[in-house]
This record gives structure tokens, C-alpha cells and sequence, in this order.
């Protein structure tokens, strides 16, 4: 097994990595994962032609050398058991109770969840996705997930939304900045974006006031107790594969709306 050393994307420490696995083997990440990085999952001609999007075959399942031994131990002891309970659950809804060919979104009613639990090892699963001179810049994220009985976040100036998907799909975009219109302005939004099949999950940075339409917004679990159970009663939107929501479908739009613009000048 080869020896990889850098900065663990949690705890900062220069050391020896072990390897991450996003979402956890037990989260549907056990076998070969077909890996869509970066900017590559809003390659909107790829997307407009129907063509698959170019990916990274991962024998071990989708995951990189991010986090150091301890780091590792740790959070997959704290968070990911929880989160693997909740994903399996989820899974169980879309494959068993109902039609997933016509379903538009599903509500969840569970007393059975610590979401503190599974919120932190979403923003965990962040930090290793997102790129690592990004990754030590939230460091206020960091140490939230470091402390297991921490319950300060800081929501106004990150908001964690989450959504369902109907097709298998591991994607994650790292931290980008995005350009869109809204109301008529141009905006630009910075967002990291976690297709993790069979949840997909938003981190915007600097939100505006309203929230990623299609998405559910899960910011507030953030200040339960770590062994506070939650009665969780949501509804979460399922969308297409590569849809992204509202994103990729607006971008498609202003670069259809762009060149036609352009043609007729």
C-alpha cells in the first residue's frame, strides 16, 4: 500500500494520510466508483449533447488520501455510523416505497436520528472534497467537526442544503464560484456541491437569504447535542442525474440564450 503524506484537510497537521472514503464504504462506496470531479460536472455542452461526463475509475470506491489516521479513526467513529444509518434508510424509501420513476420528493419522519451526527460528517465529507489550501481557510468548520460536543456554527455565513437522487452518482465539485442571474442581476454564488448517491448536498458560503430552489436546507441540526435525538420531519426534493438543480439547468439556458445573442449580432 503506497505511504502519501500532506496536510490532513481537518486537523492541519502535515503528515502521513490515510484514505477517505466519500460517502463511507458502507454508504452504497464499497465497490469501483465512476468519479466526477470539479468543473467537469457543469460541462454544460457535454450535458446539452447527452454526452457522459468524463470521470476517474476508483477500484477501492470514491475517496482520496485527505485525512490523517487519527482524524480518520475519530470521525468515522463519531459521525459515520450515523450518517450510514440515515443514507441506508434513504435508500430503502427510494428503492422499496416508491415509484422512483415518477416520484417528485419523499418525506421523512424519523425520531430515530442524531442529525447532529450526520451533519458534521456531511461538512467532513466537505473539507475532503473541496481542495486543501480551501480547506484550511474554514477553519471555524474544522474545529466544529473536530469537537464532537461543539454546537457552534456560524449559519449566516454557511448555509448546508440537501436534496435526493434518482440515479447513481458520486460527484463533487470542490469550493466554486458561481455566476448566475437572479431577478434580473447577476450574482455570484460560492458553493461546494456533494452528489453522494443516494443524497446529493449544497455548501454555499455567504448565502443570500433564499435558499437553492429544489433543496431542502438543513443548517439548524447544527446546534443539537452530539447524543440529542431529533425527530426529523422533512420533505427532500428527488432530482435527475447531473441536474444539480436549478444550477446546471440555468446555465445551460444563458449559454443557449448567450449564443443566440451572438448569432444575431
Amino acid at each position: 500500500m503506497k505511504k502519501v503524506e500532506g496536510i490532513c484537510h481537518l486537523c492541519g497537521k502535515y503528515t502521513e494520510l490515510t484514505f477517505e472514503h466519500v460517502p463511507p464504504k458502507s454508504a452504497n462506496n464499497k465497490e469501483r466508483a465512476k468519479l466526477i470531479t470539479g468543473r467537469e460536472i457543469f460541462n454544460t455542452k457535454k450535458l446539452q449533447a447527452g454526452i457522459t461526463l468524463r470521470y476517474i475509475n476508483q477500484q477501492q470506491g470514491a475517496g482520496n488520501y485527505t485525512l490523517c489516521k487519527e482524524c480518520n479513526n475519530n470521525t468515522g467513529d463519531w459521525y459515520a455510523k450515523e450518517y450510514i444509518k440515515f443514507a441506508n434508510e434513504i435508500g430503502y424509501i427510494l428503492t422499496n416505497e416508491i415509484n422512483i420513476k415518477t416520484a417528485k420528493g419523499i418525506g421523512l419522519d424519523s425520531n430515530k436520528l442524531y442529525f447532529q451526527r450526520i451533519i458534521k460528517q456531511i461538512l467532513c465529507m466537505f473539507l475532503s472534497t473541496i481542495q486543501p489550501e480551501y480547506a484550511m481557510e474554514f477553519k471555524d468548520i474544522r474545529e466544529y467537526v473536530l469537537n464532537k460536543i461543539s454546537t457552534e456554527f456560524n449559519s449566516e455565513k454557511y448555509r448546508v442544503s440537501m436534496y435526493l437522487l434518482k440515479n447513481y452518482e458520486i460527484s463533487h465539485s470542490g469550493i466554486l464560484g458561481l455566476l448566475l442571474k437572479e431577478n434580473g442581476k447577476t450574482t455570484i454564488r460560492k458553493v461546494a456541491i456533494m452528489n453522494l448517491y443516494p443524497i446529493g448536498f449544497i455548501l454555499e458560503i455567504d448565502p443570500p437569504k433564499k435558499n437553492i430552489d429544489d433543496t431542502t436546507d438543513i443548517t439548524k441540526f447544527t446546534t443539537l447535542e452530539y447524543d440529542e435525538l431529533q425527530n426529523v420531519v422533512m420533505t427532500f426534493t428527488i432530482t435527475e442525474k447531473y441536474s444539480l438543480h436549478n444550477f446546471t439547468d440555468r446555465f445551460i439556458k444563458e449559454n443557449s440564450d448567450n449564443r443566440s445573442d451572438n448569432n444575431g449580432k
